[in-house]
């Protein structure tokens, strides 16, 4: 029999990062099991309030999803890095 380790698979994980206005992380990172980077975005869109996110997979950056907030009229809520 193999050991659980081997075959079994792993979702991956991600961490998102609140940032304050001058872009230094506020608080702790939230770490989350996702099976995309669509779904962490979804995931981190609905923790919006007021700040900044950015999501990392390890050394990854995947997104950076702006306040409403923090951005200019008519600006997108969503930015690539």
């Amino acid at each position: 029999m193999l050991p659980p380790e081997i075959g079994a698979y792993a979702m991956p994980s991600y961490r998102i990062y609140k940032l304050s206005a001058d872009n230094h992380i506020v608080g702790v990172s939230e770490v989350v099991e996702c099976e995309s980077d669509q779904e962490a975005i979804t995931q981190a869109t609905k923790k919006l309030d007021g700040l900044d996110i950015e999501i990392w997979q390890g050394q990854r950056s995947v997104i950076r999803l702006k306040s409403m907030e923090n951005s200019r009229p008519g600006a997108s809520a969503v930015t690539s890095e």
